[in-house]
């Protein structure tokens, strides 16, 4: 996907999230972020929104970190857009993953936290959670599978080592794509493995929400749903 259209996707996914955290209570539990309320929930997106911008500004990582005072989340959004748009895509900018340092980089991640925040909002306000488009879906399950979990192996090996899978490889297959998933050792790879041990497939929004831990109830799991779980911890410890 592009930065204009991520930035698109951005902008009506976070309209969504402030909708439905207006509709619901600010002690309304937020179901899959049950230590969180509605009002946990806005602070940390305008904190994640703000650290991101202060990041452009500094070139590196925000410090101190976090600030001691209230932080808007309308205020941080706007800076959000301003910042990287007022920049090219293309140019250089810190960032935690080493093969994007880059403006891009931001976009792309925020549109995505803003997505997956945005469905924990709507379940919060007990809305029916909006369809993610399926360009969005499929880019933020690449994502997540490259800069997270495959990522996490690499860079923290011993964290990713604890935890328990079953060796082999598994596909997840999002519509008409998939990807090959070895564990122990999370290497990712385009394309269904002939050899799989289970499949995880469903349409885009789907595979998208179940591996992020929000809802997917239309996917289904095929094979080893042992080697299914250990992708499941996987993912959590990667995505902490």
């Amino acid at each position: 996907m592009d930065a204009p259209r991520l930035l698109a996707c951005l902008q009506s996914d976070y309209a969504a999230l402030r909708t439905a955290l207006a509709a619901a209570p600010p002690s309304a539990p937020v179901p899959t972020c049950p230590e969180w309320t509605a009002a946990d929930l806005g602070d940390h997106v305008a904190h994640v929104y703000l650290h991101k911008v202060e990041a452009l500004l500094s070139g590196g990582p925000p410090h101190p970190w976090p600030p001691s005072d209230p932080v808007d989340l309308e205020e941080s959004y706007v800076a959000l857009l301003t910042e990287p748009t007022s920049r090219s895509p293309g140019e250089k900018a810190w960032s935690w993953y080493p093969p994007e340092q880059n403006v891009a980089f931001w976009i792309r991640r925020m549109a995505h936290e803003t997505v997956i925040h945005r469905i924990d909002a709507e379940l919060a306000a007990g809305r029916p959670v909006s369809k993610i488009p399926d360009d969005l879906a499929l880019d933020g399950i690449d994502e997540l599978l490259t800069a997270f979990l495959a990522f996490s192996a690499t860079e923290w090996p011993e964290e990713m080592n604890k935890v328990p899978v079953v060796p082999g490889e598994g596909v997840l297959q999002a519509g008409s794509r998939a990807w090959t998933i070895t564990l122990p050792g999370a290497l990712v790879h385009p394309g269904a493995s002939s050899s799989a041990r289970a499949t995880i497939s469903g349409p885009p929004e789907e595979v998208l929400r179940w591996a992020w831990g929000r809802g997917g109830d239309a996917v289904v799991v095929s094979g080893d749903t042992a080697w299914v779980d250990g992708l499941r911890r996987c993912l959590v410890v990667a995505t902490q």
